[in-house]
C-alpha cells in the first residue's frame, strides 16, 4: 500500500503535563466533556532500541474528529511526548495528526514496508497485537509527527461522542 498522505484522517493529538487540567480546558473552551481514559504501559521501538513508556490517554470524538490527550507518566519511551512540554509547570501542546490504515493485517504489513526511509523516518513503533501503530517523523517537512494506526477491530467504538 503506497502512502497516501492525509487519507483516512482520524485525530488531532495533544500532549500535556496534566490530563485533568487539559480536559477541563477542552470542556470549558471547546465543549468536549466526555472521554474514554486509560493508562497505557507499553514497549516502544525507538532509535535507541526497545523502551518502556507509561502514558495516560484520554480520547473523545467531536463529530468524526477524534481528540487525543496524552500525559507522559514514566519510562524512557515517553521522551517523544515530553519534548514539546515545559520542564516545570503546566503545558498543553499539539503533537501529531493520526491516520488509519484500513483493511486486514496484510494492509498494515504492506504499508509498513513503505516507511522507515529518508522521506518517512519512523520515530517510534508499537505492537499491541490487535493494534499496530507508528509515528513518522515529519517535523522537518510539516512541523509535527504523523501517526499511522491499524486495528484488528473497531477500537474506537468505546470512545464517547461529544
Amino acid at each position: 500500500m503506497a502512502i497516501r498522505p492525509f487519507a483516512n484522517f482520524l485525530q488531532h493529538a495533544y500532549v500535556t503535563t496534566d490530563i485533568e487540567q487539559a480536559k477541563s480546558i477542552f470542556a470549558k473552551d471547546f465543549g468536549v466533556k466526555d472521554y474514554f481514559q486509560f493508562d497505557s504501559n507499553m514497549e516502544l521501538k525507538t532509535a535507541r532500541g526497545l523502551e518502556h513508556a507509561e502514558l495516560r490517554i484520554a480520547l473523545a470524538f467531536v463529530g468524526d474528529l477524534q481528540i487525543e490527550l496524552i500525559q507522559p507518566l514514566s519510562g524512557p519511551g515517553m521522551k517523544l511526548y515530553q519534548e514539546v512540554l515545559p520542564e516545570t509547570g503546566y503545558g498543553l501542546k499539539f503533537h501529531h495528526f493520526a491516520y488509519l490504515v484500513p483493511g486486514p493485517r496484510e494492509a498494515w504489513t504492506e504499508f509498513r514496508a513503505t516507511v522507515g526511509n529518508e522521506t518517512h523516518p519512523i520515530a517510534i513503533e508499537g505492537d499491541l497485537g490487535f493494534v499496530q501503530f507508528l509515528y513518522l517523523d515529519h517535523r522537518a517537512q510539516l512541523g509535527h509527527y504523523s501517526e499511522y494506526m491499524w486495528a484488528e477491530y473497531d477500537v474506537h467504538a468505546q470512545v464517547p461522542r461529544n
